[in-house]
């Protein structure tokens, strides 16, 4: 799987040794250690939301990156089968919520929503 960053900087690559970030100039590149099923980036490109197995036992679980920092931000185990296949990955228009492809045997489709991480009081006030 590739994907380009909806600002067009970087191009996102799945390796064995994790996923690449590579600038589209080729002046700079980024690993990130995380070897994911399936990633997006979020719609202004500053995020790279990967869904990847992890922790013990192999669970499911969301991965978000920062991609100016190449540091992993947040993970959340997933209430997914750990024998789910999953297949495809989409944000909403917002970036609030994922629609996720995975089942077992039948088609499942997955709604994640709450996420990022809950908004200060100065947060929410500024937002408004």
């Amino acid at each position: 799987m590739t994907d380009w960053s909806p600002d067009g900087k970087w191009i996102a690559h799945r390796r064995a040794d994790g996923l690449h970030l590579t600038s589209a100039d080729g002046t700079s590149a980024r690993v990130f250690a995380t070897r994911g099923a399936q990633f997006r980036f979020s719609h202004d490109g500053s995020r790279v939301f990967v869904i990847r197995r992890g922790g013990q036992p192999e669970r499911w679980e969301l991965a978000i990156w920062d991609v100016a920092t190449g540091r992993e931000l947040r993970s959340i185990v997933l209430p997914l089968a750990t024998t789910a296949d999953v297949d495809g990955l989409t944000l909403s228009r917002d970036g609030s919520r994922i629609i996720l492809g995975a089942g077992t045997g039948t088609a499942d489709i997955w709604f994640l929503e709450g996420f990022d991480p809950p908004a200060t009081l100065w947060a929410r006030w500024f937002s408004r």
